[in-house]
């Protein structure tokens, strides 16, 4: 996947976690600035111009919109280092504000379970967070009737 495509993607992920709960909180849009000014992630990309044309569009996200990004995730061959950024960065906008919301959880239970890394990779570089596991993961897709990228490998 190209780079910028692949910034914008990790943008709009971000934005869709921080909506799913009903609101954007400040701390969780200050997270994910920071996040751009301590990092490369979003290197070559004006993120607040980008945010300032994503947020008022997302600010009512409803869970067709949700739906929509997990397929039109689905459908980018992510790298694993592309699906541990995805999930670094919205897992660190989820404890930015200290408040664990079911919804951030569901979503990104949503986000692993259309990844490939297998989760001792993910242990590795997040510990070991059950909502992270494949099993869990594997549930939250099949109910959202979201066909994980490798179901075999989820046994």
């Amino acid at each position: 996947m190209e780079h910028m495509e692949f910034k914008k993607l990790l943008i709009e992920s971000a934005i869709l976690l921080m909506s799913c709960d009903g609101e954007i909180a400040e701390v969780e849009v200050n997270e994910l600035n920071e996040i751009a000014d301590n990092t490369t992630y979003f290197a070559g990309m004006d993120l607040k111009q980008e945010m300032n044309k994503l947020l008022p569009q997302f600010r009512k996200t409803t869970e067709e919109d949700i739906q929509k990004f997990y397929k039109t995730l689905r459908a980018k061959d992510l790298s694993i280092v592309q699906e541990l950024l995805l999930l670094e960065i919205n897992l660190r906008i989820t404890y930015s504000d200290k408040i664990l919301h079911e919804s951030e959880v569901e979503f990104i239970k949503t986000l692993r379970g259309v990844c490939n890394a297998p989760d001792e990779i993910l242990i590795e570089r997040f510990g070991k967070l059950e909502f992270l596991m494949r099993s869990t993961s594997m549930y939250v897709a099949k109910e959202q009737n979201i066909t994980p990228k490798s179901e075999d490998k989820f046994s």
